[in-house]
């Protein structure tokens, strides 16, 4: 069974931390556990934990509650991003298997660009 996934239901600070309380696991091992938190792989964990400045060894019951409500706040902002990361990633990758990229200027140009068209 999958736990909470950001994307379909709000991820609050108040709900992580009665995840969080009892589990004894490292937070960043328990961000990794899909039956927990469902959607969050190595990347945004590391970044979510960053942005709550939480040392990803920390007992995952050992958070405060304020901590937890950063995190929250920070591990939904990373699964939002998620599609508009897909999105450019896989535009970049198309152009540069076409040979558009072959000076940095003309990287540094492309990436504006598209980063214009995602919003």
């Amino acid at each position: 069974k999958l736990g909470i996934d950001p994307l379909e239901e709000p991820l609050d600070g108040r709900r992580l931390y009665e995840l969080m309380h009892p589990s004894r696991q490292a937070i960043k091992a328990f961000l990794l556990d899909q039956r927990k938190v469902a959607g969050i792989g190595n990347i945004y964990a590391s970044e979510a934990l960053w942005m709550a400045q939480i040392r990803p060894s920390a007992r995952a019951n050992t958070v405060s509650k304020p901590r937890a409500a950063r995190l929250a706040e920070a591990a939904e902002g990373r699964a939002a991003d998620a599609p508009i990361r897909n999105e450019l990633v896989a535009r970049i990758r198309s152009e540069i298997a076409d040979g558009s990229y072959e000076t940095p200027e003309k990287i540094d140009a492309a990436l504006d660009r598209l980063l214009d068209e995602i919003g």
